[in-house]
């Protein structure tokens, strides 16, 4: 399997990664519960060990990669700050925050698209 197609694989699955976890504090998470079900916790941390596996095998690193991290924070930001902020503004930095998970992605594949051309 050549690089392009290992980084394809990357970015397809760091994206479905954020797409479910997106999803989930979108419609699903109860920002009163202040817990993390373990799946959500285990996918960030796929999510990482994918970020780390492209950056040290493909041996690219951008400086839009790092943006994923404000996506983790926003993940964490509920549990962490619950008792400091008030429900609603956790919510606006969580959903706002975890976009930043899909940001990457998207830049790296224009880039790929660009690249290809």
């Amino acid at each position: 399997m050549n690089k392009h197609k290992i980084h394809i694989l990357f970015l397809a699955s760091s994206s479905l990664i954020a797409l479910f976890l997106i999803v989930y504090f979108w419609f699903i998470y109860d920002f009163e519960s202040q817990n993390l079900p373990t799946f959500v916790l285990v996918l960030a941390l796929v999510y990482i060990t994918i970020e780390m596996l492209k950056k040290n095998f493909l041996k690219i690193d951008f400086v839009w990669n790092r943006l994923y991290y404000i996506g983790l924070f926003a993940i964490i930001a509920p549990i962490a700050f619950s008792d400091k902020m008030s429900f609603e503004t956790l919510r606006i930095i969580n959903q706002l925050g975890i976009l930043f998970l899909l940001a990457p992605v998207f830049i790296e594949g224009k880039q790929i698209l660009k690249d290809k051309k």
